[in-house]
């Protein structure tokens, strides 16, 4: 079992109870040569622990705290400030919903009159307390947060009752681009030199990824993907595309979970061809403004995180080839897609 003790207070825990062994052995009339071997420490420290033990018991040995400096702030405070943390920074004034170690130290100083000598002593006091340094996600505004949960709740386990009914594939889709000029993440270099990325702005300079992620009750998750290199995936190409899936999964029944795009749920060829194969393909949109509910958009997260992160292809077709050869890695290996099923909070069983 895990435990949020620090290394320091982890050892000085580890003390404390070794020190209470030995009043306990005191107590027994063990003769300190016998508890300082059996404890494994020197015979002064067992001599030293009797005579505080003789002079105030078991509780003279228990530790008295973390050692250094007393604590700027006590126990009330850091409650107190945790609260008034957790309602942002926009609520203490601030332009930036983020918070600043020199604004942290700016709010310590406004509600208890005291301030850290210096950003280092506010990091290491945050660590303390359970914070740390994090990267927002981001939101959409127009988002119907009760809209999604009813999804959900109400909707999501019915698709799975009829996927087990019909012994259908559930199926999310999602379209995704890869860019000539690549996501950028950090990497490592010798402090003062600023890396840099030569990459090619050619005029065609994109490849639309389509992906399919499949899932069936007591089968391995399977993907299949199209690349489109220099173009974008139309309505036209919807029909194709769902007629190759169904081939792919030996025409097996499909739920097909997708996104509101308009060329998904407006479009007339979309929806013709939806309603003409009617006997194996149903369709159920996401809420929407609900990405995290596509276990695709996790393949997406991975793909341009890892194998394409910092890739500057001189080339489309370079580029193609890296997509293609990073999603091939994802079909050929099911153990990685489960994690982006999982990441979703639905139940896939």
């Amino acid at each position: 079992m895990g435990t949020s003790l620090t290394p320091g207070a982890r050892e000085r825990a580890f003390r404390e109870k070794r020190r209470l062994r030995a009043a306990e052995l005191f107590e027994q009339h063990v003769p300190n040569v016998v508890i300082a071997e059996a404890l494994g420490v020197s015979d002064s420290a067992v001599d030293l622990w009797k005579a505080r033990w003789e002079e105030g018991g078991a509780e003279a040995l228990r530790s008295s705290g973390r050692p250094g400096y007393p604590a700027l702030l006590d126990q009330t405070q850091v409650a107190v400030l945790v609260v008034e943390l957790d309602r942002g920074a926009l609520a203490h004034g601030h332009e930036q919903d983020r918070w600043m170690l020199t604004w942290v130290n700016d709010l310590i100083e406004k509600l208890f009159g005291v301030r850290y000598g210096d950003a280092a002593g506010v990091w290491r006091f945050l660590r303390r307390i359970g914070y740390s340094h994090h990267r927002p996600g981001r939101r959409a505004m127009q988002r119907d947060e009760q809209a999604i949960a009813e999804w959900r709740e109400v909707t999501w386990p019915r698709i799975t009752a009829r996927a087990r009914r019909t012994r259908a594939w559930i199926v999310g889709e999602d379209e995704a681009g890869a860019m000539l000029t690549p996501p950028i993440r950090g990497t490592w270099a010798k402090r003062g030199r600023r890396v840099v990325l030569r990459c090619s702005y050619a005029y065609q300079r994109k490849v639309s990824m389509a992906a399919f992620a499949c899932s069936r009750a007591g089968r391995l998750p399977k993907l299949f993907y199209v690349l489109a290199p220099g173009t974008s995936f139309t309505e036209d190409d919807f029909g194709p595309l769902l007629t190759d899936l169904h081939d792919k999964l030996a025409g097996q029944k499909v739920i097909l979970v997708w996104d509101r795009l308009s060329a998904h749920v407006n479009s007339r060829k979309t929806k013709a061809f939806l309603a003409a194969n009617a006997s194996w393909l149903t369709v159920q949109p996401l809420p929407g403004y609900a990405p995290e509910l596509n276990p695709v958009e996790q393949a997406w997260a991975w793909i341009k995180n890892g194998p394409l992160a910092n890739y500057c292809a001189p080339t489309l077709a370079d580029l193609t080839d890296a997509a293609g050869h990073a999603l091939d890695q994802l079909r050929k290996r099911p153990e990685l897609l489960t994690p982006f099923l999982r990441h979703t909070g639905l139940d896939w069983a």
